[in-house]
């Protein structure tokens, strides 16, 4: 997360979820004291315990010192610039993902019975205005 890797430590995958369910996560010395405080509180092992599941909800994580900087009304207000903006070219632009994923051929979940097709319709149009915005 903030370290590009995982407080958790294993050979494999395996062992990596092992650990998850086992240990604790193991930090930097250097890691700033909020950034490590607000780690250790989203990942509580008790979700009842887990920074953001009381009664506040997420005003539990917001109100939180590694946030103390956050204008959370620009942030909601989208008035604040993007950190990073990649550059791509069409709707189909895959240049920035690791050909790791891009080379795999996608294996599609099936659709659950019960489940409506209406819905689905819906949230793939929602998922393409919001995705394709902009890229005409």
């Amino acid at each position: 997360m903030l370290l590009q890797q995982s407080p958790f430590r294993g050979e494999d995958e395996d062992e990596i979820y092992d650990a998850i369910l086992a240990d604790e996560p193991l930090y930097p010395i250097h890691m700033p004291r909020d950034s490590v405080s607000i780690l250790q509180k989203l990942l509580t092992r008790e979700p009842e315990l887990r920074l953001g599941s009381g009664p506040t909800d997420a005003q539990e994580i917001m109100s939180h010192a590694f946030f103390r900087n956050i204008n959370w009304d620009d942030v909601y207000h989208k008035r604040i610039p993007a950190p990073f903006l990649p550059q791509i070219t069409s709707a189909t632009d895959t240049s920035n993902f690791d050909s790791e994923f891009t080379s795999v051929t996608p294996v599609l979940t099936p659709v659950q019975s019960g489940k409506s097709p209406c819905f689905y319709k819906l949230t793939c149009l929602y998922l393409h205005h919001t995705m394709y915005q902009g890229l005409d």
